[in-house]
């Protein structure tokens, strides 16, 4: 009898020995998964009246919805003796997405979110959020989504009725007695007659709330009144103070602060100080923005001062800049125009360099920029999109030995931002980006700092160290650079981005010509997006196709806090 007794005694501790107590007799039978106090409550339940005893079954349910909830749809519950014993099961997992009847365009974008997690609720929301969101970037805001997902097959079928498409034909706005609403349209990303396009309406909302004009704007619709949207806001002093810092190798630390009083008027015409201090360049202006025009509310006329001093490794100099542009910017589908025009005098002392000790010149400059929306939407991760600028300035002065000076500069550069494969969110960002310059002038010895041209470092050519790539520190005539540069979203955990990229470069001693030599460089670096700014690091080699210029191959460590490509 005793020998019996010892070999139960044996099979029981075997039975249980890998068993993980949840509360009173259940225990986890292998894996376990962690459960909360409250959850323990519903299954064991507590000291409190009426929660003390747990009949079986109930707790049974309970735990059940609990596993579920964590995407064990396959668990067994049993009683073994005096305990119950949970065998949690296979989890599962979200394989796949299909969407059935999307309406054309939807497929554009290829869904990737959740594929990949848990099949739970909260995922399943997930999916359902972004279906409605994307439909209501391309025109359906009022379809309808029904969802079905299977745990055996771990598939999610996502059934779209997307309805009629949505033009806008009327937009009201709430009245606020301290502005003209017309003052609001200047923001407009979207326009009457446009296609519905949620994207574009939030960004509307961001770029009045940053304007200052308002701290809160957003767009409601309803279904029973299609082509109609209503844009709400909420009125903020009209004081705005905005301090930010970030950091790089080539200019520590980045102090960037601004006051402005965005309401002098009833146009939203504003009044703006900006402060920028860093080891390279101080400067502080005072500029004010005047919208002419209660009906035309986005031509403007902007008058500013400026201070500046820039120290570099090659040339020191103070500005003093008075000046002023004539402006107009406007939407049309997917991008934003912006064109201004206007003259400035600069008065420039050089205290180190080989530019005129002193020079006084007056600019007339025009500039012309087109933003895609998308560009914009994302600027704050870049994936996607396209920018090109251009400018062409005439001057014209005297420098301290009295001799003239004159020229005239052209400028054009530009981003161009892939999301390769149209993923979201997305695996890989291919990056473009370029930059040309070329200066019309008879003596470049007599060209003021201002428009010398020089290469090397994170703007252009980052295998180089800033601007070493300088002629001797007189500076080019003609300047172009070209990167490439690929980003991977999704290949690093906690959100580190690795990415690759190379440089060309090319000067010319004349304008508008270049020389027989290329400079190139190849690099590698790494970004995280945190929750307060994005960091970059690169390292990249500095390299040329000959010795036809006196530059020096070499490497450069660059790291940043609060750049983007």
């Amino acid at each position: 009898m005793p020998a019996i007794t010892l070999i139960l005694f044996i099979t029981s501790l075997s039975l249980f020995a890998n068993d993980k107590k949840i509360c009173l007799n259940f225990y986890f039978d292998g894996e376990s998964v962690e459960l909360t106090d409250n959850e323990k409550i519903f299954i064991c339940g507590s000291k409190d009246t009426g929660w003390k005893k747990i009949p079986f079954n109930q707790a049974k349910t309970w735990l059940e919805s609990f596993l579920e909830s964590r995407a064990y749809f396959q668990s067994n519950i049993r009683k073994v003796k005096d305990r119950v014993l949970v065998s949690i099961g296979k989890q599962s997992f979200i394989k796949s997405v299909e969407f059935l009847d999307p309406p054309k365009g939807f497929d554009d974008i290829v869904y990737q979110g959740a594929v990949g997690l848990e099949l739970t609720e909260s995922n399943l929301t997930e999916i359902q959020n972004w279906t409605q969101t994307r439909l209501e970037s391309i025109g359906y805001p009022c379809s309808e989504i029904k969802i079905a997902a299977s745990y055996i097959s771990e598939e999610v079928l996502v059934q779209i009725i997307p309805n009629e498409k949505v033009y806008i034909n009327r937009i009201v706005r709430e009245s606020i007695p301290e502005l003209n609403k017309e003052s609001y349209s200047r923001h407009d990303a979207i326009n009457k007659g446009d296609l519905y396009n949620a994207d574009f309406l939030f960004l509307t909302s961001r770029r009045i709330i940053r304007s200052g004009l308002v701290s809160y704007s957003y767009f409601t619709h309803s279904c029973k009144n299609k082509g109609q949207i209503n844009q709400k806001l909420v009125l903020n002093k009209p004081n705005l103070v905005i301090l930010g810092v970030g950091a790089s190798t080539e200019e520590f630390p980045i102090l960037k602060a601004s006051w402005k009083n965005s309401r002098i008027d009833k146009n939203g015409s504003s009044f703006e100080t900006l402060l920028y201090l860093s080891s390279v360049e101080r400067s502080i202006e005072v500029n004010t923005t005047f919208f002419l025009l209660k009906n035309t509310p986005r031509l403007y006329l902007k008058p500013y001062v400026r201070y500046e001093e820039i120290t570099e490794n090659i040339y020191e100099t103070k500005s003093k800049i008075f000046g002023g542009y004539l402006g107009y910017d406007f939407d049309i589908e997917n991008y934003a125009l912006s064109v201004d025009t206007g003259p400035s005098f600069t008065d420039e002392t050089q205290t180190d360099g080989e530019a005129p000790s002193d020079s006084e010149f007056v600019s007339l400059e025009f500039n012309l920029g087109l933003t895609s929306h998308y560009y914009e939407y994302f600027i704050s991760s870049p994936r996607n999109g396209q920018e090109l600028l251009f400018n062409l300035t005439q001057y014209n002065g005297t420098n301290d030995e009295n001799e003239n000076t004159q020229g005239k500069q052209l400028t054009l550069k530009g981003t161009k931002l892939i999301n390769f494969g149209d993923f979201d969110p997305p695996n890989m960002i291919l990056g473009f980006r370029f930059h040309y310059s070329s200066l019309l002038t008879e003596k470049l010895e007599n060209t003021p700092q201002k428009y010398r041209l020089y290469l090397g470092g994170e703007k252009d050519i980052r295998g180089f160290a800033r601007k070493t790539i300088n002629n001797n520190e007189i500076g080019f005539k003609t300047t172009a650079h070209l990167a490439i540069e690929s980003r991977y979203t999704n290949l690093l955990p906690h959100g580190l981005q690795p990415l690759a990229f190379i440089d060309f470069a090319k000067v010319g001693f004349n304008y508008n010509s270049f020389e027989d030599i290329t400079l190139y460089s190849p690099g590698i670096g790494l970004r995280w997006q945190s929750p307060f700014g994005s960091f970059r690091t690169t390292l990249a080699k500095g390299m040329k196709s000959n010795d036809q210029l006196d530059v020096k191959e070499q490497w450069n460590f660059f790291f940043s806090y609060g750049r983007e490509f």
